[in-house]
């Protein structure tokens, strides 16, 4: 069997992020079963780069025993909005605050609530034409990495999804876009040139769950 060893690197969430301010929000859920509506969606407005290379980083290691993500990629497809009420900023924000409306569980009133990043992770396709979870004006996009928060009241991750409370999670989504002319985030460049340098090797399987309900498949080299 094979899947991808383990790589370190020292990143600063931000410099991963739209620095405009501007975003969509919405009171949503899991992406996968059980779907528990527990998570509040922040996805930024502006669209960062990724070059071809990098993304193909991606796609190489993407690896599990069935071959699943290698046809599918991991992403959930476009889902029915369901009468969600989608906020966004009228332009740049400088903070949550001026968002025209607020969304509820992001507001000025709920200004008390302290968010504790919890992880990050990435959704990728087969290749540059899907990927993201997210749509913006009906496109999508070949990468969207998310930022797992859980609201800080609770002891861990774990905790808060177990609470089932609507304010329980906030995921920050950020997308990009394929670029070959453009700068990319140093942040970014570090991950894709890890996943680079990440090996295939035999070893002992291990399940884990991020922040959403997602399930992945990762073997510890030997």
């Amino acid at each position: 069997s094979e899947a991808a060893s383990v790589f370190n690197v020292s990143l600063d969430p931000t410099e991963l992020m739209d620095s405009s301010g501007g975003y969509y929000a919405y009171a949503g859920s899991l992406t996968t079963p059980t779907c528990n509506p527990v998570v509040t969606w922040v996805v930024m407005a502006e669209v960062l780069t990724i070059t071809t290379s990098a993304l193909d980083n991606f796609h190489d290691k993407t690896v599990d025993d069935d071959g699943h993500l290698k046809e599918h990629g991991n992403f959930r497809p476009l889902q029915p909005r369901g009468g969600r009420t989608v906020y966004m900023t009228p332009g740049v924000a400088t903070s949550p605050c001026e968002a025209t409306p607020a969304q509820p569980a992001f507001s000025c009133e709920e200004a008390d609530i302290t968010w504790q990043l919890a992880q990050a992770h990435f959704h990728w396709g087969r290749d540059a034409s899907e990927g993201s979870e997210h749509f913006l004006e009906g496109r999508q996009y070949p990468l969207e990495m998310h930022f797992v928060h859980f609201n800080a009241k609770h002891a861990d991750l774990t905790a808060a999804l177990a609470s089932g409370e609507s304010d329980a999670l906030l995921v920050v989504g950020q997308l990009f876009k394929v670029d070959d002319t453009a700068a990319m985030r140093p942040a970014l460049e570090a991950i894709a040139a890890g996943l680079g340098q990440v090996s295939v090797s035999g070893g002992e399987d291990n399940d884990e769950a991020d922040g959403e309900g997602h399930r992945h498949r990762r073997r510890t080299s030997e």
